[in-house]
């Protein structure tokens, strides 16, 4: 949604979650902000019955050592309001200690295709409450596009996603 439109959208209602993401807030300042703004929007969400969902985002490439402060920000933000916390940076590291070799940026900050899936998985097994792991690899988008993951690198980035969640 455009800057400054987000209230009002959330206003209209219909929603089960509302997903909030700042980036990785890693450091204190942006951590407060992030507290302070997940805050804020939990409150225009309770009017219309939605639930904040907080998707943990993933440092820079170049910031590797950030995913546990990182992580931790988003954990916190997630709890102070009683919200979803969508473990997605977590389970990059933990895709990575199943195989250090994924590439899971496509250019230093964005998700490549096994980043996003990945991404994907955490999100559908946070907000459905079921596992990820035995999805299919090969996705068709309503673009007409689709997505494939090879199968064993899918299988792996399943397992991660389901230790992020708890599944």
């Amino acid at each position: 949604v455009a800057a400054g439109h987000a209230r009002g959208e959330i206003a209209k209602g219909g929603w089960k979650f509302v997903v909030l993401q700042q980036g990785p807030s890693s450091v204190e300042v942006n951590r407060d902000t992030l507290r302070l703004a997940t805050k804020l929007f939990a409150q225009e969400m309770s009017k219309v019955g939605a639930t904040p969902a907080l998707l943990s985002a993933w440092p820079t490439i170049d910031r590797r050592q950030d995913f546990p402060r990182a992580i931790e920000s988003y954990s916190l933000a997630a709890s102070d309001v009683n919200g979803v916390l969508l473990p997605v940076a977590a389970a990059w590291v933990a895709a990575w200690q199943r195989d250090s070799t994924l590439a899971l940026y496509s250019d230093g900050l964005h998700p490549s295709v096994v980043g996003s899936y990945l991404s994907a998985l955490v999100i559908y097994a946070a907000l459905q409450h079921h596992t990820p792991v035995g999805l299919p690899s090969r996705i068709h988008l309503r673009s007409g596009a689709t997505m494939f993951v090879d199968p064993k690198v899918a299988a792996a980035l399943q397992a991660a996603a389901a230790e992020a969640t708890g599944w």
